[in-house]
Order: structure tokens, then C-alpha cells, then sequence
């Protein structure tokens, strides 16, 4: 104990002088210390497995090893009780315990021996030992986990089977609404659920021309498209003997954009903007409802596309992707937008259809783009001020030209 006590006074003392490494030396610097802390880890263990056996832990009146070390180390009962699994599987794996006390191997390639060991035996994994310590020394520990968990399904496949199982029953999916109206999600999935999900985000979720958004940015906008694109084909069950849709309620003055209105109602979540409002209805089936002045409803019309069939066919004919300049997504992501907006006096006809992806129809809507046709049909995309380095000349575009 007293000359782990003395390399922490030097350590105290080695982090006083850090400033003094040049830049150039950091990551060698780097790669030292986290040498010097699996050769640390590989102590820890050696002495935590003696302290455990020998049982110094009752002696201050705890009931194992990991609550001593909850009250004394400074680590959570998951992290206590991990790095007492290494240590019990380090006695019995000497040749792994030499690695990582020779800085061979690092502590989470040891951690993913333990758990083998745990589930499969030590006779079973020291059998194995050379092939797993060869491949630890090539491997990152990401990928030498994937090889340990094929020993496990090659020695004890009922194991590996049973074990997938438990992990599948814990799986869970929560989504829950803020005050401010954000939602929150939070899941765990297992190995094949995790792996769908991952594979349609990757296909969903791929950058645009001048996408700026962050890479968690689009898996969450491909997860909205995804349920979208489920939503658009109309193949789900009934709910309460209609379609699952999304439902906006909204007066005709916030529909215009008129000043002084309201938002608009979404199902399960807080009002939405106006603009919000009228990104929606520019593809959407709506539906006049009249209400009195206490607000009972006194007539309902029938729902009507706002964009029709036929024409969502001809559009589609056209323009054969989203129409954003730079933009190929497909058919089935993009929604019909109008150039003009039908409130505001632009006719429902395929000089004033355009058909945008979902992510490029909010930034006409919600982020101040503005597009338009140019003379030969080609789609112009203005930016918002903020955006533009040089005055942008419009003159040539129009929201109705004669050569779409």
C-alpha cells in the first residue's frame, strides 16, 4: 500500500506540470496514460480479488465486496460490481492478467472476458485463451466483444439463446411531452430490433446538397419520416374506425396568416404555428367545420383533398423527385407543395403543384426560404437573408410560369 500511495503523490504532482507538454507530445502523452491506467487496473484487480476472498470488507460491517467499495472508491454498485467480475476472472485467467499488467490488452477487452468467463466457465475460456488474447492485441474492444459472444453461441448455444431471450423481454419504448413541447424518447432494443431500426435510419437519415444539419439531427427527422411514410400508405389497422392520421384543428384566420390568431391544435402535442399549419395543409385532406360563438359545432363539410390524386400523379410524372435544387429524394418521401399558397390566391393546378421532400417543405415554410419556377421549369431556391452573400434577382421567377 505504501507505494501505491507514493506513485498517487507522484501523479498529483505529474498533473501540476501537464501545461508543460508541447502540443506535438499530447498524444503520445495520451497513449501512456491509458497504458499506465490498464497496468493500474490489472493492480486493482489483483488486490480487489484478495480483499474479496479474504472478506476484509465484513470487518466495516459491509454485506459484500461491492458495497465496501460503493462507500470507499467513489464508483456506482454497476461499476463496483464490474470490476469485481474482472478481478474473480482474472484469478482464474493468468495469461489475460499478464497482458493486461503489461499493458498488452486494454481493461474493456478484459471486461468482455470476464462476462464470457461469467457465462461459459474459466476451463471453457482458458481453452480458448490464445486465440482470444491474439485477437484482443488486433481488435479494438467494439470488435473483440463480437468475437467473444461467438464463443459463447459455439460452446453454449442454449446459453447465448436464453440469454437473448432476457434481453429481448427488457426491451421498452418511452415517448414523453414536455411543458415546453418537445418530445422525449428513451428505449433499449435487442441486437436485431436495434439492427432494423439502424438499417432503415441509415437509408432514411443520408445527407442532402448543403445539408447542414448534425448527424443527430437527421437520424431524428429520418425516425418522423419513417413513421410518415407508414402513415401516407394507409395500410395501417383502424384506430376508432378510421386511418391513423394526424389531426390539426385551426381557424380559417390562422390558416391565412392573419395577425393576432391563435396557433393551430395538433393531436397530442401543443399548438403549432401558423406557418406550421399551412406547410400541412398544402397536402392534406381538410375539412370546414362551422361553430357558433360559444363554439358548438353547427355544420361539418365533407374532407377534401387539398391536392388531388390525379394531380399528385401528374406532379409526380414531372417532376419524378423532390424539387429542391440539388435534392433526388424519392417520390414516396415528398410532399405537394404550392408555390402559391391556396389561401392566399394560388390555384390548385400543376403550375403551382411542387413536390418537396419533407425536410426541404418545412425550410420554404418554417425556416424563410422561398421557391419558385424560373422560366423553363427549372425549380429556384431563394434563400433568407441571413444566408445570402450577394442580392439574389428574382425578376425571372415566377409562381405560375407558362413553361411548366
Amino acid at each position: 500500500m505504501r507505494s501505491a500511495s507514493k506513485f498517487a503523490g507522484e501523479l498529483r504532482s505529474y498533473l501540476g506540470g501537464t501545461d508543460f507538454i508541447a502540443e506535438v507530445q499530447l498524444g503520445e502523452e495520451l497513449k501512456t496514460l491509458r497504458e499506465a491506467a490498464d497496468i493500474l487496473e490489472a493492480a486493482t484487480a489483483k488486490v480487489l480479488y484478495r480483499f474479496d476472498k479474504a472478506r476484509e470488507y465484513a470487518s466495516e460491517g459491509h454485506p459484500s465486496a461491492v458495497s465496501w467499495m460503493r462507500a470507499n472508491c467513489r464508483m456506482t454498485g454497476a461499476a463496483a460490481a464490474q470490476r469485481l467480475g474482472v478481478a474473480r476472472s482474472l484469478a482464474e485467467l493468468p495469461r489475460t492478467e499478464a497482458a493486461l499488467a503489461n499493458a498488452e490488452i486494454g481493461y474493456q477487452h478484459v471486461a468482455h472476458i470476464a462476462r464470457t468467463t461469467a457465462a461459459v466457465g474459466g476451463e471453457t475460456v482458458r481453452d480458448a485463451e490464445e486465440i482470444l488474447l491474439s485477437a484482443a492485441k488486433q481488435l479494438g474492444p467494439g470488435k473483440f466483444g463480437i468475437v467473444t459472444w461467438h464463443l459463447r453461441h459455439a460452446v453454449d448455444p442454449d446459453g447465448a439463446l436464453a440469454e437473448a431471450n432476457d434481453i429481448r423481454d427488457r426491451r421498452y419504448l418511452h415517448i414523453s411531452e414536455s411543458m415546453d413541447g418537445l418530445y422525449y424518447l428513451d428505449g433499449l432494443l435487442d441486437a436485431e430490433g436495434g439492427a432494423i431500426l439502424q438499417t432503415a435510419l441509415n437509408g432514411l437519415s443520408k445527407p442532402t446538397s448543403g445539408d447542414e444539419r448534425s448527424a443527430k439531427q437527421r437520424r431524428a427527422d429520418g425516425i418522423v419520416e419513417m413513421a410518415c411514410q407508414i402513415l401516407d400508405r394507409g395500410d395501417l389497422a383502424q384506430v376508432g374506425g378510421q386511418r391513423p392520421h394526424l389531426t390539426i384543428t385551426a381557424t380559417v384566420e390562422t390558416l391565412a396568416g392573419l395577425a393576432g390568431n391563435p396557433g393551430a391544435d395538433i393531436e397530442w402535442g401543443l399548438p403549432v404555428p401558423g406557418e406550421t399549419l399551412r406547410r400541412l395543409a398544402c397536402d392534406a385532406s381538410m375539412r370546414l367545420v362551422v361553430r357558433d360563438t360559444d363554439g358548438s359545432v353547427l355544420d361539418m363539410g365533407e374532407a377534401r383533398r387539398t391536392v388531388s390524386p390525379s394531380l399528385r400523379r401528374a406532379a409526380a410524372i414531372r417532376d419524378k423527385h423532390c424539387r429542391f435544387p440539388g435534392c433526388e429524394r424519392p417520390l414516396d418521401w415528398t410532399e405537394a407543395h404550392h408555390v402559391c399558397f391556396s389561401i392566399s390566391g394560388g390555384p390548385t393546378n400543376l403550375p403551382n403543384t411542387m413536390l418537396l421532400c419533407r425536410f426541404h417543405h418545412r425550410l420554404v415554410h418554417e425556416a424563410g426560404w422561398q421557391i419558385a419556377w424560373a422560366e423553363g421549369g427549372e425549380a429556384v431556391a431563394i434563400p433568407p437573408e441571413r444566408y445570402r452573400r450577394q442580392p439574389v434577382q428574382v425578376a425571372r421567377v415566377t409562381a405560375d410560369p407558362a413553361a411548366v
